[in-house]
């Protein structure tokens, strides 16, 4: 994360603390660096100024914001304060929208919006209207809802005639086109806005306008026009310095120097420093130094105002001035200081970041194992081919052969008879004419044996012809078959392959979606208590009366919280363990009614108001058998804790027996709560199994005691022929050793 200095820093939470739209209450946190603002000169919502003051105080506490929007209705009427009613319930909706809950978020919303029309406060009707758009755009990132309100808004505000509707509307029809960059609509309705800025003048500045059309205007000549104008109309300090803000950052993107130091050498008046107080003004000189390059002089200047930093800025801002001094080994020591101070505040987001990283890698590479396979059968189906190719050539080259041999053959022995046909022409001419006659004769039995001759040379040839397509046929067959089975070889161990990478990408999803559900149910549980003891321990040590019995009430509650922690912690760690396989047991003589009784008092403190604990003991007097005492009293614990969490009247017992089982000893817990399905006995020792998402608990520890359990050769199990509520049951054999 890079950050030019810690003065560009503070201007950009300065924009946010008014907002693009100005004069509207805005929902952010001040800087740790920032001044206390004076109250009543820039007490720009027109409200009672102790009203005023609680609600900044509550915007920026996002811890007690409740209690401060109580303060702030309480006090608001008294002094008949109807704006500060109003702004009560708009702080509520904010603390609920940060928190994530939509639901009472828009409720309050909606509440705000119905008080601001009883009390014809038309600016936070409006402004409801804004802070409903804005949350679409930029929480849920929803354009085309967001521009809906600002059209229902802008609809009402001209059916109404209302000219502060009007100019809300407009402004923010700007700031969304700004957002979209498309200049031209923000340009647009930033002019109708100022057109309509003076009939509702003074409840609004139109330094918002003005500083809107200083960032679209792309001339210096009108950016400079329009920031002059913007500083001109300023009301509230934060107007100001909004103003010197875009009029600084101009000079600076178009290094012009002498106009930098103008415009510093104005803000350094007087009046400025009594209206933007120390802090802000040391923030200026830090960053005017840092901008000439006098890195010595913005080092002494850090050092002597140490105390107006938060030490995350100034080890940043120490480690970029050593850095620029060539000074990089103290450079880098300091970075660290304030990467260490920097890491604690992200490192839920780290952690989750790296746990998606690792789903991304593990998603890559079995994408890239199944595009190797597919490569792979795609070069053996080539060479298939090939081969098929390479096979049908050889026998076309092999038929071409033999019907040559079998031509020859026919013409060698045509060659013959026409020979031997000659030899005896030249006889026959020879004799004399007596045996002409003969002669005839066997001419005539020459030319029937050259006919069966070439008969027989006929079928010869094509006997051998079928024989060779024959033979090619079932060549050719062979070839197929091969092929064939080659292919559903192939497409079986394709569907074994696809079923393996089918289960393994199920249950990565699964493994996955358990872990996500995990991490989000454990920022929940870990949050709770955290929050609980925070609040609570804020109360006592800010100085707000509090009688004695709160005060035993409030520790009683700190306690119980810490304790829930740290149960949560002890789950996460012996979950660890597990894994790592360093989970051991510590085997020896224990009096079993002990370690019943020692879980009843860990757990009396969760026991719900009206409902009965009790033991039944049915072992025989001081009963001691080897066991891990510790192990068995956290599966008691885990068990009585489950049976607190949903059991609101009744009773809860605690039972151990030898007489269930022989040779086993039985400790259970049955309560008169909701119970669990009997279908669900199993998958309640599952690791990261919640029935019920609105009770506490990790859903880590029932299946601690299931390897509990295992470890001790035992077993837990929900007894499901019990239908009046709950009864878990831990069951472990009597005659374990030291040495099992």
């Amino acid at each position: 994360m890079r950050r030019s200095s810690v003065i560009l820093s503070f201007l950009l939470v300065a924009l946010a603390l008014i907002g693009i739209g100005g004069g509207r209450p805005v929902c952010t946190s001040v800087h740790a660096a920032a001044s206390p603002r004076p109250t009543a000169p820039d007490n720009y919502l027109h409200i009672n100024d102790e009203s005023y003051r609680l609600y900044q105080k509550g915007l920026n506490n996002d811890i007690l914001a409740l209690l401060y929007a109580d303060s702030l209705e309480q006090f608001a009427g008294k002094v008949n304060d109807t704006r500060g009613l109003v702004l009560a319930e708009f702080m509520r909706a904010h603390y609920w929208e940060h928190q994530g809950d939509l639901d009472l978020w828009y409720s309050h919303l909606m509440n705000m919006r119905r008080m601001a029309k009883e009390y014809d406060d038309d600016r936070d009707y409006y402004y409801s209207y804004y802070n409903e758009a804005a949350h679409y755009f930029n929480v849920e990132n929803d354009l085309d809802r967001a521009l809906a309100v600002v059209k229902e808004m802008t609809h009402e505000a001209r059916v109404t005639d209302n000219k502060f509707g009007q100019w809300d509307s407009y402004t923010t029809l700007a700031e969304f086109y700004y957002r979209k960059r498309e200049p031209k609509y923000a340009i647009e309705y930033s002019h109708k806005a100022l057109e309509v800025q003076p009939e509702v003048f003074p409840y609004v500045s139109p330094t918002s306008n003005y500083l809107m059309l200083a960032r679209l205007y792309e001339e210096r000549s009108k950016k400079e026009e329009y920031t002059r104008k913007a500083l001109a109309a300023s009301v509230t300090w934060d107007d100001s310095l909004r103003a010197y803000s875009e009029m600084s950052a101009a000079y600076k993107a178009n290094n012009d120097t002498l106009g930098y130091l103008k415009l510093y050498d104005e803000i350094m008046v007087s009046s400025n420093k009594e209206r933007f107080g120390k802090a802000t003004l040391i923030n200026m000189e830090l960053s005017h130094l840092l901008y000439l390059k006098l890195y010595p002089n913005a080092l002494n200047h850090l050092e002597q105002n140490r105390r107006i930093y938060p030490d995350a800025d100034y080890y940043y801002n120490l480690s970029a001035i050593y850095a620029h001094l060539g000074k990089y080994k103290l450079a880098y020591l300091n970075r660290i200081k304030y990467d260490s101070i920097y890491s604690h505040a992200n490192f839920a987001k780290t952690y989750v970041d790296m746990h998606q990283t690792g789903l991304d890698i593990t998603n890559f590479r079995l994408q890239r194992k199944a595009a190797q396979q597919e490569l792979i059968q795609q070069q053996e189906q080539n060479e298939l081919r090939k081969a098929e190719m390479m096979r049908s050539e050889a026998m076309m080259r092999m038929t071409t052969a033999q019907n040559r041999q079998e031509q020859a053959r026919a013409i060698s022995g045509r060659d013959s008879a026409n020979t031997r046909r000659l030899q005896l022409e030249s006889q026959q001419r020879a004799l004399a004419a007596e045996e002409a006659q003969e002669a005839l004769k066997e001419a005539e039995l020459d030319r029937q044996l050259e006919e069966k001759h070439r008969q027989t040379d006929a079928l010869r040839s094509r006997g051998m012809l079928i024989g060779s397509i024959a033979l090619l046929m079932l060549i050719i067959f062979a070839i197929i078959a091969s092929i064939a089975r080659s292919r559903r070889r192939q497409h079986k161990r394709m569907i074994k392959l696809n079923n393996q990478l089918e289960k393994a990408i199920k249950d990565l999803n699964n493994a996955s979606h358990k872990k996500d559900l995990f991490l989000q149910n454990m920022s929940h549980e870990l949050r709770t208590p955290l929050n609980a003891v925070m609040g609570l321990s804020q109360i006592l040590t800010s100085g707000v009366p509090v009688s004695e019995d709160e005060k035993i009430e409030y520790g009683h509650d700190i306690n119980n919280n810490t304790r829930m922690l740290q149960m949560l912690i002890d789950d996460i760690l012996n979950v660890s363990a597990i894994e790592k396989g360093t989970y051991t047991m510590n085997l020896q003589m224990s009096d079993i009614s002990v370690i019943c009784r020692d879980a009843m008092g860990i757990a009396q403190c969760r026991l719900p108001y009206g409902v009965e604990l009790r033991y039944d003991n049915e072992l025989p007097p001081a009963y001691s058998c080897v066991i891990d005492s510790k192990r068995a009293q956290q599966v008691l614990v885990n068990y009585l804790t489950n049976a607190c969490k949903h059991t609101t009247q009744g009773h809860i017992i605690v039972r151990s027996t030898i007489n269930d089982n022989p040779g086993y000893l039985t400790l259970s817990v049955t309560d008169t709560g909701t119970g669990i399905p009997a279908d669900q006995a199993d998958n309640i020792f599952e690791r990261f199994t919640k029935l019920d998402d609105f009770v506490q608990g990790t859903g880590l520890g029932l299946n601690i005691c299931h390897t509990i359990a295992q470890m001790l050769n035992g077993r837990v199990w929900l007894d499901t022929t019990y239908t009046d509520g709950a009864r878990f049951c831990f069951e472990v054999p009597t005659n374990l050793t030291a040495s099992t």
